[in-house]
């Protein structure tokens, strides 16, 4: 069973702020704005 979603939609729209700085925006994918934004290893 899939886990709720707590992370709020600003702390996404950080993270992916985040990750198109630290990638580029050609390796933004959603699966790296989530690792980003939840540390907690949850796609393993």
């Amino acid at each position: 069973m899939a886990k709720p979603n707590i992370i709020s939609k600003e702390a996404l729209i950080q993270s992916a702020k985040a990750c198109i700085v630290e990638n580029g925006l050609e390796k933004l994918t959603l699966k790296s704005v989530a690792k980003q934004a939840n540390p907690i290893d949850v796609f393993t």
